[in-house]
C-alpha cells in the first residue's frame, strides 16, 4: 500500500472514530425533584374578657358582668376586666374599648394598656392598647387559668362623688378585641378593629 492510500484510510478511520465519539458523548447534567412547600395558616385568634366574681369565694369569674349591692360615693369597689389570650403561637395586637360612665370611674388605669389616642372617637369611648404584641409565651399566666392573662384595664372602680343618690346608675362598658400583628403597625392593627371597639354597649 502506498503512502497515499495509506493516509486515505488513516483518514477515513479517524472520521468513522470522530463520528462514533461525537455520538456517544454525553453532557455533565443532573436532575432535582420537585420542591412542594406545605403552608401552615398560624394559630387562630381566641381571647375572653371577664372580670372577678365578687360573689364567688374561690375567686371564680364571670363572663356575665357582677351586680354590685350597697355602693357608696367616693368608695372604691372591685372592678377587674381582663382579657385572657388563648391563642398559642400567633403574636396579636390587643386592644380593649371602655365606654365610660356618667356615674362610675376606674380608680386608676393600668400604665401597661396604653391609650390609643384618635380625635375621631366618641367623647365617651376610650380605647387602650396593650404596651406589646404578645403570644402564650410572652405573658405571665395566672396558673389557675387556661391561656395567658393579661393584666386588668383596671382593678377598682367608683361611684363619683357628685352621684345624685339616685339608684339609677349608669354601668362602665368594656370590651376587648385582638388581631395578628404580622404584618400589620399598630395603626393598621388598630383601624381594624376600630368600628367594633367604638360600637361598645
Amino acid at each position: 500500500m502506498n503512502k497515499k492510500k495509506l493516509g486515505v484510510t488513516l483518514g477515513s478511520l479517524a472520521l468513522v472514530g470522530a463520528i462514533g465519539f461525537s455520538a456517544t458523548l454525553a453532557y455533565l447534567s443532573d436532575q432535582t425533584q420537585t420542591l412542594n412547600n406545605t403552608f401552615v395558616i398560624g394559630d387562630k385568634i381566641d381571647i375572653e374578657l371577664d372580670e372577678k366574681d365578687i360573689t364567688s369565694t374561690t375567686g371564680g369569674r364571670t363572663q356575665d358582668g357582677n351586680k354590685y349591692l350597697n355602693v357608696l360615693p367616693g368608695v372604691a369597689f372591685e372592678k377587674d376586666p381582663t382579657v385572657t389570650f388563648n391563642t398559642p403561637t400567633t403574636d396579636a395586637y390587643v386592644f380593649m374599648a371602655m365606654k365610660e360612665s356618667k356615674d362610675v370611674t376606674p380608680v386608676e388605669i393600668n400604665p401597661l394598656w396604653v391609650k390609643v389616642e384618635d380625635k375621631t372617637l366618641p367623647e365617651n369611648v376610650k380605647v387602650y392598647r396593650y404596651h406589646t404584641t404578645i403570644n402564650n409565651d410572652t405573658v405571665d399566666s395566672n396558673p389557675n387559668v387556661d391561656g395567658s392573662q393579661l393584666p386588668a384595664l383596671f382593678t377598682e372602680a367608683v361611684l363619683r362623688a357628685n352621684h345624685d343618690g339616685s339608684s339609677s346608675i349608669d354601668n362602665i362598658k368594656v370590651s376587648a378585641a385582638a388581631i395578628q400583628s404580622g404584618g400589620l403597625t399598630e395603626d393598621q392593627a388598630y383601624a381594624q378593629l376600630r368600628d367594633f371597639l367604638v360600637s361598645v354597649e
